[in-house]
This record gives structure tokens, sequence and C-alpha cells, in this order.
């Protein structure tokens, strides 16, 4: 693909781009995944179950960009992206153990209001298992 740029949804009904997605080379996405990570801060928006089923092909490529979104104060983001952690293979989620241990135990009053300290005790037994 000429320009991986252009499998970037450009609005969340942008099903087109999710369709380019599809199709592109796993490593040619990788300099777009924190880009494709956004698709899933509202899991209302149409395209969005569509990203979370795209986005674990990336397997550890996805590991320093869940980091970033754990580092960030939108709790409704840690929220959904912790649901992609719970699906990545094991070996992966175990990498990110550490941050979803913190979102347990050290969870802010914002995580606290949006549940993200209950999901990410879900996902800590995942990783635990």
């Amino acid at each position: 693909m000429n320009h991986i740029c252009d499998c970037i949804p450009k609005d969340k009904s942008d099903f087109s781009h999710v369709d380019k997605l599809r199709n592109a080379n796993t490593e040619d996405c990788e300099q777009i995944i924190g880009n494709l990570l956004e698709w899933i801060q509202d899991m209302n928006w149409p395209i969005a179950q569509e990203m979370m089923n795209i986005l674990p092909r990336f397997q550890n490529k996805l590991v320093p960009h869940i980091k970033a979104v754990f580092q960030t104060d939108d709790a409704v983001w840690k929220y959904w992206v912790l649901d992609l952690v719970k699906v990545l293979p094991l070996e992966i989620a175990n990498q990110l153990r550490d941050d979803v241990e913190r979102l347990v135990i050290y969870a802010n009053p914002e995580e606290q209001r949006e549940e993200v300290n209950i999901k990410a005790s879900e996902v800590l037994s995942y990783i635990d298992q």
C-alpha cells in the first residue's frame, strides 16, 4: 500500500477505510497503530467494534500504545482498551500486567467512577490465569 495513512478512518462511520485496513499489510500498519486505537475511545461509535476486531492482529506492537493510553486522563478510553487487552494472547497481555495492576490498586476517582478498576481486575485475573 502506497500510503498507509489512507487506512486511518476519517470519521466514526468510515467503514471504507476499515475495509482498506483489513486488507493492509500488518507490518505497514505499525506506524498508525496509535491512530487506530483512538477509534475505540467510545464503543458507541459505529466503527469501534470493527476496530476492536482488527487491533488484536498487531499483538505486541500494541503494547507501547496501550501503555500510552493508560497514561492519559481518559478513563473511558482506558476502560475500552482493557477489553482489548483481554483478547490478546497471554504472553502479550502479561507485558501490561504492571499497568493493569496500577489501575486496580491506585485508580483515581474518575477511573473508579467509570469502573476502570473493576475492568482492570477482570483483566488481571485473565493475565494471572
